[in-house]
């Protein structure tokens, strides 16, 4: 689990061109709390069940590929943990 800001930055947004703009124009916007780097489907099914237990919430990130806007964080008072697939 990383805590880091730039793992944190490079997680906040896709890699569709809005997320381009909005990023080369200073919207980050909202920055997941950490970054999860699960290397198996064990870990992953660990990581669920620790959410639901601590209650904070879960984005999986695969490529970033998104161009809907999914992978990108919406403000909570819960933790937000962006999952690196």
């Amino acid at each position: 689990l990383s805590v880091d800001p730039w793992d944190r930055l490079l997680h906040a947004r896709g890699q569709s061109l809005p997320d381009w703009v909005a990023l080369r124009s200073g919207r980050v916007g909202v920055t997941p709390d950490a970054v999860a780097f699960p290397e198996s489907g064990e870990q992953v099914a660990d990581l669920l069940a620790r959410a639901g237990r601590a209650g904070y919430r879960l984005v999986p990130y695969g490529g970033g590929t998104s161009v809907a806007g999914h992978v990108n964080p919406v403000a909570s008072d819960e933790p937000v943990v962006s999952v690196d697939l």
